[in-house]
């Protein structure tokens, strides 16, 4: 006789929690943990405390100077370069005046040259019989000139 015996035995254990928010007392950097329940899921929510407001403000004020020094910046730039371009043309028109008193004094000094060069022409073609006659009609203007001063001092003398 044989006999057979069976047994089975089986347990089961469920844990549960019912927490549907978590958040800690005192600086949690913003971490909020809710609906925590049955699913298993973990809903997870965390601030900035305004963060992103506040950067994004600091790039608007940060663009803002930027345009207002780039505006200065070109107006620097475009008051240099016309400054520039009025010193060029101050020296242009210096250098243009010392030119033209340059030719001026130029011409003059060739006129007195070529003067000078046909009288001595002049000269050279009379065998220096024409500078002889220049020489002569001062010299007869200047013993006239002395007989008249005489002729003067004599008169004079004559009358008292």
């Amino acid at each position: 006789m044989s006999s057979k015996s069976k047994s089975r035995s089986s347990s089961t254990n469920t844990t549960t929690n019912k927490n549907s928010s978590i958040a800690l007392d005192g600086d949690n950097n913003g971490l909020l943990l809710a609906g925590v329940e049955n699913s298993g899921e973990i809903i997870f929510q965390q601030t900035d405390h305004g963060a992103v407001e506040a950067g994004m403000q600091v790039a608007e004020e940060a663009l803002e100077t930027n345009r207002q020094v780039t505006s200065e910046a070109l107006g620097t730039v475009e008051t240099t370069t016309m400054k520039a371009f009025e010193f060029g043309d101050d020296i242009v028109m210096r250098s243009l005046d010392s030119v033209d008193d340059t030719i001026a004094r130029t011409a003059a000094s060739q006129k007195d040259q070529l003067k000078e060069f046909s009288s001595l022409v002049k000269s050279v073609q009379t065998a220096g019989q024409t500078d002889l006659t220049t020489s002569m009609t001062r010299v007869v203007f200047a013993v006239v000139a002395g007989l008249v001063v005489v002729a003067a001092i004599v008169t004079k003398g004559k009358a008292k």
